[in-house]
């Protein structure tokens, strides 16, 4: 592990918890999340979920 002084992530709140992280060279794992994502857009249950939860985090001041 390697600690360099004054480092940090600038975080970009617009794209903030729109990203998955997958090992480069894991392309059937790749194909399966992407498979998934685009299961669960074209059903609605994305945008379900999005109103239901959008709901929730203003109930909790965020």
């Amino acid at each position: 592990m390697v600690i360099v002084p004054d480092f940090s992530f600038v975080v970009d709140e617009s794209t903030s918890g729109t990203r998955i992280g997958i090992p480069k060279g894991e392309t059937a794992l790749l194909n399966k999340i992407n498979e998934i994502i685009d299961e669960v857009t074209a059903s609605g249950i994305y945008d379900e979920w999005y109103e239901k939860y959008t709901e929730y985090a203003k109930t909790l001041g965020l």
